[in-house]
């Protein structure tokens, strides 16, 4: 029987299936379990109640052991680590083989208060149990004690969403911050305080914004720590403090970011430059809230950092902590900013430059650059438009809406070139593309709800492809269609437009999907091999496959939302976009083949419902239900009939109410 990834109906039939079939065996407990578990690859199952636990053979139910723990403590350790059951007992713990219910030690531990036991977890490779402020090292294998150590967590940190320690794994060490404002670090192999730095509150505007405070090395050999009015920079190998450096910080923003020798704080006014080794600084006079985007290089052996702010672009030696250039005020090379970092070629970068303006017949709203420069000596070697988009927004900055998929995921080949690597804000410039190194050239591609213009003629459609040559700056080729934008655009389009699927890559071809419509695309070629809407008749693709040289399409959605008002939920549609259904195209050729219409979202029902996901590759079907039954449409070229349908009230499955099914969490 073929196998279908999340078929409806084999769920329902397992479902029912079972409840027709009696308990392989069954215990009744005189108390709930509390934990249970399948031991030794499903052989065993463990399960505890109170002082109680029992093991049984999971295949024939008979018990194997039942033990009852003396002086069990129910406030205290009761938990399985790997087949070790360790329970509290008195004023000690004991273990006990869960395979075979035998006591493996028994050991009392002083001044342990059960009633304070918290958690317990593996310290790199020691079981750590934490009593209150006490934290317990214990050998597994024999109970002995290893070592104590009394830590006062600053549990504030918890409270507002972030951490309050972190395990050095290089080291061997634990830094934590304590409830006093002291920063501590502790060997783990022995429990030990072997460093305090006093006075150390972490910055509460960083941690309130949600933004890092901590950037520990990759070597874990050292730690940087935001402070309220400083910075704090710790050798973890060496138990020493580096430095403690006076800094203003604007919390608004992300200000940590490592380097080759170190770290970089970002301050109100400055930037800090540590030097790991040396524990000395670099500072570079740089108002933080001025910049748009950065990125960190290091070329010819020094640590460049690209600093992009309105109108004006800077190159600055970290490890010197001088500007190694600066673009010249009104140069127009250089209006707009920098809003993505490419790629790097030697000592140069290459960047998607913005500049948003008024739109009109002579100059566009948002135009975007692809702009090489030299990182040392801010030399611009070229500055090529690719794309216009006929809108701007002067306060570039707010959450942009993202594209359901991304060209470059679909491609599987070449690198990703869409990552920002420190936007501050500015990644929402009104308007999505995409970017991607294809066959040497370095691609982008326009598709959005917006309207376009081509650079060429300043005039819609604007949507397409811009490929050029990364190192010359040189058009390879360059094609604008129409795509995604609608000049009539409701709140369904709006809202179905956020399912576009990403670009669909085989061969070189890309299968475009848009506002009820399809293209093909040479990608090597640089030229549109066909477009298919009349017969699409307004629906919108939702997802596309390639099966055996056809494209198949489902169109429309009718997405499901659910909102609580008090005790209430309302679950309902907030938009619908139709016509719903499935078409099939010819991949070479564009022919229209057939399509099969609904009334209804066919993906409605089903969970993580695709084509693919639901496409049975051996008899060439695809299966969808809706409330009432379960379909199976061929999906041929020339498919699109039902071979089957399964009504659910008619098999006694009843009807699945769709609009009834909903979990409510209560916080």
């Amino acid at each position: 029987m073929p196998v279908i990834r999340a078929l409806l109906c084999a769920a329902l039939v397992s479902a029912a299936a079972l409840a027709q079939q009696a308990p392989a065996w069954n215990v009744e407990l005189d108390e709930p379990a509390q934990l249970y578990e399948f031991l030794e690859n499903g052989r065993f199952l463990f399960f505890n109640s109170g002082p109680h636990a029992w093991a049984y053979d999971a295949e024939t139910g008979k018990q194997s052991y039942h033990i009852e723990v003396e002086d069990f403590e129910k406030m205290g350790v009761h938990t399985l680590i790997g087949s070790r059951y360790v329970v509290s007992y008195d004023d000690g713990m004991v273990c006990y083989d869960a395979l075979t219910g035998k006591v493996l030690w028994k050991k009392a531990y002083k001044d342990i208060d059960q009633d304070e036991f918290l958690s317990y977890e593996f310290i790199l490779t020691t079981a750590v149990f934490r009593f209150g402020s006490t934290e317990l090292a214990v050998n597994l294998e024999s109970g002995a004690e290893l070592w104590r150590a009394e830590i006062h967590y600053e549990g504030d940190l918890v409270e507002k969403g972030t951490f309050n320690y972190r395990v050095l794994e290089g080291t061997g060490k634990m830094l934590v911050i304590e409830d006093d404002e002291t920063i501590a670090l502790y060997d783990v192999s022995n429990g030990k305080k072997v460093l305090t730095v006093k006075d150390a509150e972490v910055n509460q505007d960083l941690i309130e914004e949600k933004h890092a405070w901590m950037s520990v090395s990759p070597d874990d050999k050292y730690a940087v720590i935001v402070l309220e009015e400083a910075v704090v920079a710790i050798d973890a190998a060496q138990n020493k403090m580096l430095g403690r450096y006076p800094l203003e910080i604007d919390g608004d923003y992300d200000v940590l970011f490592q380097t080759t020798n170190g770290c970089s704080v970002f301050g109100e006014k400055k930037i800090l430059n540590i030097s790991f080794a040396t524990g000395k600084t670099a500072d570079v006079p740089y108002a933080v809230g001025d910049v748009r985007t950065m990125q960190h290089y290091t070329v010819a052996g020094k640590d460049i950092l690209l600093i992009s702010a309105k109108n004006r672009v800077v190159g600055i030696d970290l490890t010197a902590g001088a500007k190694l250039w600066e673009s010249k005020p009104g140069d127009p090379q250089f209006e707009g900013f920098i809003h993505r970092y490419l790629r790097t070629d030697g000592s140069d970068a290459i960047v998607s430059y913005v500049k948003a303006g008024t739109f009109s017949t002579s100059s566009g709203g948002t135009w975007v650059h692809a702009l090489r420069l030299d990182l040392l000596t801010g030399a611009v070697k070229y500055k090529t438009l690719t794309g216009i988009a006929k809108t701007a927004i002067s306060d570039i900055g707010r959450a942009a809406g993202k594209l359901a998929g991304s060209i470059v995921n679909a491609l599987r080949s070449g690198r990703p070139g869409d990552s920002i690597t420190k936007s501050f804000g500015y990644e929402n410039v009104g308007f999505e593309y995409e970017t991607l190194d294809y066959a040497g050239k370095l691609v982008f591609l326009f598709r959005n709800k917006v309207a376009m213009a081509n650079p060429l003629t300043n005039e819609e459609p604007g949507e397409g492809f811009c490929a050029i040559d990364p190192t010359s700056g040189a058009v390879a080729y360059q094609e604008y269609f129409a795509l995604m934008y609608n000049t009539s655009w409701s709140a369904a389009g709006q809202g179905v437009a956020a399912y576009t699927p990403a670009p669909l890559m085989k061969d070189g071809i890309a299968y475009l999907c848009g506002s009820g419509r399809i293209v093909a695309f040479d990608m090597n070629a640089g030229k549109k091999l066909w477009t298919v809407e009349k017969e699409l008749n307004e629906g919108y693709p939702t997802d596309i496959a390639l099966i055996a040289g056809t494209v198949y399409v489902k169109f429309g959605k009718d997405p499901v939302a659910a909102t609580l008002d008090k005790r209430n939920v309302d679950v309902d549609s907030p938009w619908e976009h139709d016509p719903h259904g499935f078409a099939a195209i010819d991949a070479t050729t564009g022919k229209f083949l057939w399509k099969f219409d609904r009334d209804d979202d066919p993906g409605i029902l089903l969970p993580q419902f695709s084509i693919n996901n639901y496409y049975n590759a051996k008899i060439r079907q695809i299966y969808f239900a809706d409330e009432e039954k379960l379909y199976a449409l061929g999906l041929k070229p020339d498919g699109g009939k039902l071979v089957w349908i399964l009504d659910f009230e008619k098999s006694k499955f009843g009807e699945m109410a769709t609009k009834k099914i909903f979990a409510v969490n209560e916080t």
